[in-house]
């Protein structure tokens, strides 16, 4: 066979794989490697097209029958790939070899002459860590992602595999993030990897970015082009996910009913949408998403996830635990699930379950905070207060800038009357909030109002209970406690308006009812007696 006849049948099986007719490719491959007499390369593209196929047996069998393993990276690569493919774990191990640092030169330079790809070693570094992964070798797993990074920032599958994973705390994501080396044409990549690994930054920090991010090209934002990514879903993602960690509900709803409008199957926006949607109790929203979702795949975690979304929104929680439950077997990874499987519990008093479900969480996303804060509210709300101090100190070790963890500290010592210490906790909670303040951290201000008014701090307090009914000025717990609050400082006029709107959006509150009585009572004898006088 001549040269021009090898060279257009290799075209021919290029061109096959390129339009996915992979029957056809491994047919034509086959032959190119008896009439060419086997050379690597046409071996390689053999192995592809039986890789690409699904015959992974056959792919890594002709690799190690060829004795083709160890002479190319690529090769290499492939073959522990086939081996991950069919679950051989420690096989795939075996191939790439136990240490990623240990690279022979040979391979070095081969990964060099790839300019403008992603680096081979950068693959296997991410292909070792998913072995590692589910083996359930986290530790080594993580190191192996971030070697990954560290050869190529171009990797986002270890990137992606770190964050969804949550293997990471903030501040080793920061860590990482300041060693990668990326190229000034690349600040985009540097600045999307930041807004994904930082949701708890600083909120003119991560604003700062998200801007550049979202600028057009044609504009500049801080003396810098912008990034012309506005329209992208994952910045919308990240974008969304600010905002509903921020507790600007509505915005971030908006945002993701606009990216599931034109694709309602956005893997990246599908998680947050329907963590909203429960916050803002949109269950006909949440109904169509799951029904669609278990429609298309019936075999994924999310789809189920979104089920026991909905049964959570509608309070029907016996339902949320058992969906929440089958996306738990169907992806174990699948950090969302764990943590609504515990919440069910949670919202039937279930603390023992709801534990339970949330140290599988932390055990399997050392990264997260949410587990560990969890398990320590439930230890709270069963007045294990020791423990419940311990856990919510780890959970603040793992992220020290998300203040509901300062809030829970903050009530933790109230209940155990240390209020000069709660207050501390609670004005840093205030602090570290992204402002201005949503609803969503207005217990907050009343948290602090009310260690200020144990401390005698009456017109401080009186302001921040203000401040809550700023935000939530429908809330008779809050007028009720204002109210006391003006009591104390001995102004009955102020101190009974305050306990008639307590009274008026809760009629049957009888303990602001007595408040009521008593302060009309001195009011009443304190103009009696002013009477007397006059």
């Amino acid at each position: 066979m001549s040269d021009h006849d090898v060279s257009h049948l290799r075209d021919v099986i290029q061109d096959l794989l390129d339009k996915h007719m992979y029957s056809s490719a491994v047919f034509f491959a086959d032959k190119l490697v008896a009439l060419a007499d086997a050379t690597p390369a046409d071996v390689y593209l053999l192995a592809q097209a039986h890789f690409v196929a699904k015959h992974y047996r056959a792919a890594g069998s002709l690799l190690r029958a060829e004795g083709l393993v160890d002479v190319d990276p690529r090769f290499k690569y492939l073959a522990a790939r086939c081996a991950y493919e069919i679950g051989d774990m420690e096989g795939c191990i075996e191939t790439l070899g136990n240490n990623g640092a240990a690279v022979d030169t040979e391979m070095e330079t081969s990964d060099e002459e790839e300019k403008e790809s992603v680096s081979v070693l950068a693959a296997m570094e991410t292909l070792r860590g998913r072995a590692y992964d589910a083996l359930d070798n986290r530790s080594a797993a993580k190191r192996c992602y971030a070697d990954a990074l560290r050869k190529d920032p171009y990797c986002y599958e270890a990137f992606e595999q770190l964050v969804a994973n949550h293997l990471m705390t903030v501040q080793e994501h920061k860590q990482l993030l300041a060693e990668l080396s990326f190229s000034k044409d690349n600040r985009w990549l540097k600045l999307l990897y930041e807004v994904k690994a930082g949701r708890y930054a600083g909120h003119e920090e991560l604003e700062a970015r998200m801007s550049e991010l979202e600028c057009p090209h044609n504009e500049r934002v801080g003396g810098r082009p912008g990034c012309g990514l506005n329209s992208n879903a994952d910045v919308l993602a990240a974008r969304a996910e600010w905002l509903f960690y921020s507790g600007d509900f509505r915005k971030c709803y908006d945002i993701t009913m606009e990216v599931m409008q034109s694709n309602p199957f956005e893997k990246v926006i599908v998680p947050i949408h329907l963590a909203v949607c429960v916050e803002l109790k949109q269950k006909n929203e949440l109904f169509l998403v799951g029904h669609r979702l278990v429609e298309e795949f019936p075999s994924s975690g999310l789809s189920w996830y979104a089920v026991g979304c909905y049964y959570l929104a509608a309070k029907m929680n016996d339902s949320a635990r058992r969906y929440f439950s089958k996306a738990t077997v169907l992806d174990s990874k699948f950090a969302p699930a764990w943590i609504g499987f515990g919440h069910a519990f949670a919202a039937q008093d279930e603390s023992d379950q709801a534990m339970a479900a949330y140290r599988t969480a932390s055990r399997l996303f050392p990264g997260c905070h949410i587990p560990v804060m969890c398990i320590g509210m439930e230890y709270m709300r069963t007045n294990n207060l020791p423990l419940a101090e311990q856990l919510l100190l780890n959970a603040k070790s793992v992220c020290p800038l998300d203040p509901m963890i300062y809030n829970e500290l903050g009530v933790l010592y109230f209940r155990n009357g240390d209020y000069n210490k709660a207050t501390r906790l609670l004005r840093e909670a205030l602090k570290v909030a992204p402002k201005p303040l949503a609803a969503m951290w207005e217990p907050i201000l009343v948290n602090l109002a009310h260690s200020l008014r144990k401390q005698g701090l009456y017109i401080e307090a009186c302001i921040h209970y203000k401040d809550a009914l700023a935000l939530s000025c429908k809330s008779a717990s809050t007028f009720a406690a204002l109210g006391f609050t003006k009591h104390l400082q001995d102004n009955l006029p102020e101190a009974i308006e305050m306990y008639h709107k307590a009274l008026s959006l809760r009629p049957e509150d009888t303990l602001t009812a007595e408040l009521l009585n008593e302060a009309l009572l001195e009011d009443c004898s304190r103009h009696r007696n002013g009477g007397d006088l006059l």
